[in-house]
C-alpha cells in the first residue's frame, strides 16, 4: 500500500516539492475546523476530517462532499452478512447497531459491533484519499459472509457522462479494479487496489441520483440486497477471531486524465494476471451468412427448419432435398463472388443447425448439425457447403455457446452451466468437431455474459489458440484473448478507449448490418483504421460494395495516433 502511494505522489512533481507542499496541504487540511466559516476550497485536492471520518471534500473548487449537508453520506456499514446453517443470512436489527470511535493521531474511524469491528485508515497523497478498510470478526462460533460499506457519497456539480444516472461498480476479477468519472472541474477514479479477489467496489445510486447528481461509493465483500440479479453474486467469509483488509482509493486528477494516468497500478495488475494473447493480424471483413430463420413466415411442414426464409421449399421428398441441395451451393457460389469482390477474409455462418426450435435459436453445437437437420447429411451437404469457400480461399467459422443442448421427449432445449470449467471444456469440444469436420477457425461464442469467469476464455484460447473467438457479450479480460462482438444496434461501432488503453492491440468484430452505412461511415471508417474487423450481409452485393469502400478509406488515411 505505502509503495503504490508513493509512485503516485511523486508523479510530475519533485521530492522537495512534495515534502514542502504537499506536508503543508495536508497540515492546513487537518487543522481546518469542520464546521463554521470555510475558506472558499483551494485548487486540487482538499480533505477535511472529523469523528466521522471524512468531513469535507473538495477538487478543484468543487465541493464534493460536506458532512454538514449530506451527514449520511459519510462512512457507514449499511448491511452485513452472517453465515447461519451453511448459508449466507442478511443481518439486520441490532446486529448494525454500533459505536463510533476516531482516532485523530492515526486518522483511524472504527465502528464497533457486537461481532466485531469496522475500521477505516485514511491516507492523503496530493491527489488522492487512500482507505485501508479493516474488518475484524472477534466472536468464538460467529462466521461473517461479508459486508457493504459506503465509504463516502460524491455529489457532483452536474451529471457526469460517465455515470448518466446509473450506477457503475467493477467486480475485480472482470477488468482493471477502478471505475473513471469526469466531472465539471477534474476526474475522479475508485480504485481497489487489492485488485485480485472478487471484490464489488464503485459508484452506486439511490432514488434521488437524477435530481442531485449525488453517488455513492460502494466498497463490499458481499453483495446487497437490492442489486441487480445480472451482478455475480460472491461474498468474502470472515471466520471467527480472524481479520481482513481491503485498500480503497479516490484518485483525482485533471478534466482530461484517462483511467490508466490516474490508476496505472490497477492496470498493471490486470495485464499481469491477464496478458494479451490474441494472434490474428488478418482484419479484412468478414461476411455473416444466415441460410435460416424462425416463425410461421418462414416454417412449413415440408421446411421445418426455415432454410432461406421460404416456406415453399421441401426438405421432406428426395426430390425436395435435391433441389435443396443445388439452392445451398448455388447459394454458397453467389455469396463467394461477393465477398471476393469485398476482399473479405473469410465468412461465418450464425445457423447451421437450422432454425426449426425457438427455444435453441442459433443451436451453436456444430457436433448437432445433421442430428437437427438430417437433410444436411445426405451427400455430405454441410461439407459441401464449407468447402466450397474453403476452395475459395476463405475462412470458415459457426456459431458456437457454452451452454448445452439436452433434449426432453425429442425437443431440444439449451442447458446454462455454472462452472466455467465445464463451460470451457464444451466449447474446446464444439470447436475441435467443426475445426476438424469443416476447418473452421473463426468462432461467434453466442450467449455469453459479461460477468462471465475470465477463466472460461481463457482455458478455450489457451487450448485453441490458431482460431479467432468472438464473444457476443464481452468484458474486459475477454478482449486479452478474443475480439469481442459489437454492433450499431447496440451503439457498440468501436472499442472502447479504456480497452484500448488496457490492450493497444485489442480490436472488436462489428456487425454494420443493422447501420445505415452511409450515415456510420465515418465512424465506421475511424474503427477500421483502429484495428476493427466488420461484418456484414455475406450475400448482399450492395453492403458489400460498401464495405470495400470503407476499407478503402481507411487505408488510404494516415495511421491513428498510439494509444497513451
Amino acid at each position: 500500500m505505502t509503495e503504490r502511494f508513493g509512485k503516485i505522489i511523486l508523479c510530475g512533481i519533485t521530492l522537495y516539492e512534495f515534502i514542502l507542499f504537499g506536508a503543508i496541504g495536508v497540515l492546513l487540511q487537518i487543522a481546518a475546523p469542520v464546521y463554521g466559516e470555510l475558506a472558499p476550497p483551494a485548487a486540487g485536492l482538499s480533505v477535511q476530517f472529523s469523528d466521522v471520518g471524512i468531513s469535507r471534500l473538495s477538487y478543484n473548487g468543487d465541493l464534493l462532499f460536506d458532512a454538514k449537508t449530506d451527514p449520511g453520506g459519510a462512512f457507514n456499514v449499511v448491511e452485513i452478512m452472517e453465515e447461519i446453517g451453511g448459508k449466507s443470512v442478511r443481518a439486520g436489527g441490532d446486529q448494525l447497531l454500533h459505536t463510533n470511535s476516531w482516532d485523530a493521531d492515526h486518522r483511524t474511524l472504527t465502528l464497533s459491533f457486537r461481532w466485531g469491528t469496522v475500521s477505516v485508515n485514511y491516507r492523503l497523497g496530493v491527489s488522492q484519499v487512500g482507505m485501508a478498510i479493516t474488518l475484524q470478526n472477534t466472536t468464538d462460533d460467529q462466521t461473517i459472509s461479508g459486508i457493504n460499506c459506503f465509504p463516502l457519497a460524491l455529489t457532483f456539480p452536474k451529471m457526469p457522462a460517465d455515470l448518466q444516472g446509473s450506477p457503475h461498480v467493477t467486480f475485480a476479477y472482470d477488468g482493471p479494479a477502478l471505475v473513471l468519472v469526469h466531472f465539471t472541474s477534474g476526474a475522479v477514479t475508485v480504485v481497489d487496489e487489492d485488485g485480485q479477489a472478487p471484490f464489488y467496489c464503485g459508484f452506486l445510486t439511490d432514488n434521488q441520483t437524477a435530481q442531485t447528481n449525488r453517488f455513492p461509493v460502494w466498497a463490499a465483500t458481499a453483495p446487497l440486497s437490492y442489486m441487480p440479479t445480472s451482478w455475480p453474486v460472491f461474498d468474502h467469509p470472515l471466520p471467527p477471531h480472524s481479520s481482513q483488509t481491503y485498500h480503497v482509493s479516490l484518485r483525482f486528477g485533471p478534466p482530461t486524465a484517462t483511467a490508466a494516468e490516474l490508476a496505472p497500478d490497477a492496470f498493471e495488475t490486470f495485464t499481469e494476471a491477464h496478458p494479451y494473447t490474441v494472434n490474428w493480424p488478418d482484419h479484412r471483413p468478414i461476411g455473416m451468412m444466415f441460410i435460416a430463420a424462425t416463425g410461421p413466415q418462414s416454417q412449413s411442414a415440408t421446411n421445418p427448419r426455415g432454410w432461406f426464409n421460404n416456406r415453399a421449399i421441401d426438405v421432406i421428398t428426395p426430390a425436395g432435398i435435391a433441389e435443396f441441395h443445388r439452392g445451398l451451393l448455388a447459394f454458397a457460389e453467389r455469396s463467394i463472388r461477393i465477398m471476393k469482390a469485398a476482399d473479405c477474409q473469410g465468412m461465418m455462418t450464425w445457423d447451421v443447425e437450422g432454425e426449426e426450435y425457438p427455444d435453441v435459436t442459433y443451436a451453436g453445437d456444430p457436433r448437432l448439425a445433421t442430428t437437427l437437420a438430417p437433410e444436411l447429411k445426405q451427400d455430405n451437404l454441410i461439407d459441401q457447403y464449407f468447402q466450397l469457400f474453403r476452395k475459395a480461399g476463405l475462412r470458415v467459422g459457426v456459431t458456437i455457446r457454452p451452454q448445452k443442448i439436452v433434449f426432453h421427449n425429442g425437443r431440444p432445449s439449451q442447458e446454462y452451466l455454472t462452472d466455467p470449467n465445464a463451460e470451457a471444456d464444451l466449447l474446446v469440444a464444439k470447436i475441435q468437431y467443426a475445426e476438424e469436420h469443416w476447418g473452421c477457425s473463426m468462432f461467434y461464442i453466442d450467449s455469453t455474459s459479461a460477468n462471465d469467469s475470465p477463466t472460461m476464455l481463457e482455458q478455450v484460447h489457451q487450448r485453441c489458440p490458431d482460431v479467432l473467438l468472438i464473444p457476443e457479450n464481452a468484458n474486459d479480460s475477454m478482449y486479452a484473448v478474443g475480439a469481442p462482438f459489437g454492433s450499431a444496434r447496440s451503439h457498440r461501432m468501436a472499442t472502447p478507449p479504456l480497452i484500448r488503453e488496457l490492450y493497444p492491440k485489442a480490436f472488436n468484430v462489428i456487425d454494420t448490418t443493422t447501420a445505415p452505412l452511409e450515415q456510420e461511415a465515418p465512424q465506421l471508417v475511424q474503427s477500421v483504421r483502429e484495428g476493427c474487423i466488420l461484418f456484414f450481409h455475406g450475400w448482399i452485393p450492395e453492403e458489400g460494395v460498401a464495405i470495400r469502400r470503407i476499407y478503402r478509406e481507411a487505408a488510404s488515411l494516415t495511421p491513428p495516433p498510439p494509444v497513451r
